[in-house]
């Protein structure tokens, strides 16, 4: 991968959501939105509240990429759409290394924009929501936006967080659902990618196989005894050991 695409959010978001558009699995995207956390009214942490199968079956499944709302251009615009209409729709801002705008300034903040633009679309159709997907924890941020919007009512019922790692988890689970074959291919490719890109969950460090070897073996070098090319100190245990060996 090119230097330059490693720290792009345009390609790391083309790269991942460009595959998944292709999963219309409902097992896959309810486990994803499953993962996202609220803001609580006192700060608090808040898993597992959006449930967008709460709005009706999805027949149909839409992803747009930086789809322009007057001067709001969101990284992804996902719609879940009913027989003849949008049922829910979730606005998703990716960040990767960058900041999400100045801290405290309600004009530079990109979540005060979109939560605004998602209050506004919901009053002129489908129910629309803002997640915030990031490679740490996103809850930091969304409390000091919501400390923003102290006057915008629902606001807080209307941003949610995801990590990189929750979007990873999803697409191993996924592998092993309702998913077809095609597309537990893409989640399987989806997650190997991030992995590679260490934005997944740290599960513990690998136990390296070592190669078992003999005394014997590791007291010779080139078929001469090891121990006959060095000086050992005259330590009483150290030399029966040297002896045994060289019998």
């Amino acid at each position: 991968m090119i230097p330059e695409a490693l720290s792009s959010e345009d390609y790391l978001t083309s790269a991942a959501f460009g595959l998944l558009k292709y999963v219309d699995s409902r097992g896959f995207w309810e486990s994803v939105f499953r993962r996202a956390v609220c803001v609580g009214p006192t700060g608090e942490r808040i898993p597992g509240r959006f449930r967008f199968t709460e709005y009706g079956r999805a027949e149909a499944l839409d992803i747009s990429f930086w789809q322009r709302y007057d001067d709001a251009i969101p990284d992804l615009t996902v719609c879940f759409n009913g027989h003849d209409h949008p049922l829910v729709r979730v606005l998703i801002e990716v960040k990767l290394n960058a900041e999400k705008g100045d801290a405290g300034d309600p004009d530079l903040d990109q979540l005060v924009r979109y939560a605004k633009l998602a209050a506004r679309l919901s009053t002129t159709g489908a129910p629309t929501f803002l997640i915030f997907l990031t490679p740490g924890d996103p809850v930091p941020d969304i409390r000091e936006t919501l400390d923003l919007l102290i006057k915008e009512p629902n606001a807080a019922a209307r941003i949610f967080g995801l990590q990189w790692g929750d979007l990873h988890a999803a697409c191993l689970e996924a592998c092993h659902g309702e998913a077809t074959k095609t597309e537990r291919q893409i989640l399987s490719d989806v997650a190997t990618y991030l992995q590679k890109r260490n934005l997944d969950y740290f599960s513990g460090f690998h136990r390296v196989a070592f190669q078992e070897f003999s005394p014997r073996s590791l007291l010779s070098l080139s078929g001469e005894p090891l121990f006959k090319r060095i000086r050992l100190p005259e330590i009483t245990g150290i030399k029966r050991i040297v002896e045994h060996a060289n019998e």
